[in-house]
């Protein structure tokens, strides 16, 4: 499959977000639709995905949401050529772009989010603000925070994301429980 990309600065990035129900090796990647799954993801440290609340409208626009166990995996979860970007690569495309106080206007859509303060989208990175599952399968913010998982472990429990506000120009730092599913934007090797 062919994925549209962009240059910015010395990276290439995909122009949407990760779609993909399977690894890179055919393997499936589990859909968890059932809460009580979702959660006990965390535990038994399962790779799955899901659609923003579960319905698959969402799909064609947000791409699906990956618990970072699917991000994580050996067998892949970016397609050939892609891995998912570290910690640092998401920080130096922030950088690039005028750092994390603004470079969130400069990587958001500009016509799809939830505005209280205009994007400009001037990196065309086209940042959607996808949404967000939670550690107890419940989904919130679709139209107001974009969530993007990095490959970057925090601790046996969490791991590093980057976020996108609707009311702010900035993007920011964080890390979170590796069973709440984010959105996953690929990087070109």
């Amino acid at each position: 499959m062919e994925y549209k990309t962009i240059k910015i600065g010395n990276q290439v990035w995909m122009l949407e977000n990760l779609n993909v129900s399977c690894f890179r090796n055919g393997d499936l990647i589990s859909e968890v639709v059932d809460k009580k799954i979702w959660s006990n993801a965390d535990i038994e440290k399962i790779p799955a995905w899901c659609h923003y609340d579960d319905d698959q409208q969402y799909e064609t626009q947000y791409g699906k949401l990956y618990n970072w166990y699917a991000v994580n995996d050996p067998r892949g979860l970016a397609p050939e050529g892609f891995h998912i970007p570290s910690n640092q690569e998401f920080s130096d495309l922030i950088e690039y772009l005028g750092g994390d106080k603004i470079a969130g206007k400069e990587l958001k859509h500009s016509e799809i989010w939830f505005h209280i303060i205009p994007a400009t989208n001037s990196s065309g990175f086209s940042a959607l603000a996808g949404g967000s599952k939670n550690v107890n399968g419940s989904c919130g913010m679709l139209g107001h925070y974009g969530i993007f998982w990095t490959a970057t472990e925090s601790d046996e429990w969490d791991a590093c994301f980057k976020r996108l506000h609707y009311d702010d120009d900035g993007i920011y730092n964080g890390s979170y429980r590796k069973t709440n599913g984010y959105s996953v934007r690929c990087i070109k090797d």
